[in-house]
């Protein structure tokens, strides 16, 4: 029975990918630079983010998908010895996003969105405290559809204001505030 569940997967995927649904899914990667607030700013150092994004975008004014975000912050310089600090950051987050302007947004156009999701976060510190947090993003950017090598291209940047732990964390931490800028390039399946 196990043998048969990737084919399995695999065969549902196909049928799925075939419907006009989802003739517009776009993979992307990317890289961003993490600039954290308050409490966060005492502890740990600005850092490199790592973007995986996987998003649909059939309705040319409302995309939506899921993204992954890695990042590993060093501490501060002025931190004391025993003082706890964050040490990797790994967030998945289901998000929507509404671009400003319609008509045809897939080729040669630079346009401005808006940005939302949820925020379920795994976030290491040198403590015993809780990894899992509940959260929220927010932030716009802009996107440039293009065609390369005969696939459908986007390069979308960004800036979000992260929450990762704002609805739910642990009672030893306090609330995780920072800007993201990002840049990312995606793909059409």
């Amino acid at each position: 029975m196990k043998a048969l569940k990737l084919p399995i997967l695999l065969l549902i995927f196909s049928i799925l990918s075939n419907s006009s649904i989802f003739s517009q899914v776009y993979v992307g990667a990317g890289a961003g630079y993490k600039m954290p607030f308050s409490k966060f700013e005492e502890t740990n150092k600005k850092a490199m983010t790592y973007t995986f994004n996987l998003e649909n975008r059939y309705y040319c004014k409302l995309w939506y998908g899921i993204k992954a975000e890695f990042s590993s912050p060093d501490s501060s310089d002025n931190l004391p010895l025993n003082e706890p600090y964050y040490k990797d950051f790994v967030n998945i987050i289901p998000n929507v996003r509404y671009n400003f302007l319609g008509g045809n947004c897939y080729e040669s156009k630079i346009f401005p969105f808006l940005q939302a999701g949820l925020i379920i976060s795994s976030i290491g510190r040198t403590d015993d405290s809780k990894r899992l947090g509940l959260g929220l993003l927010a932030g716009g950017g802009f996107s440039y559809g293009f065609t390369l090598f005969k696939h459908c291209m986007s390069l979308d940047g960004g800036v979000y204001y992260n929450l990762p732990n704002i609805i739910m964390r642990d009672s030893a931490r306090s609330n995780i505030e920072y800007l993201n800028v990002n840049l990312t390039l995606n793909i059409k399946l």
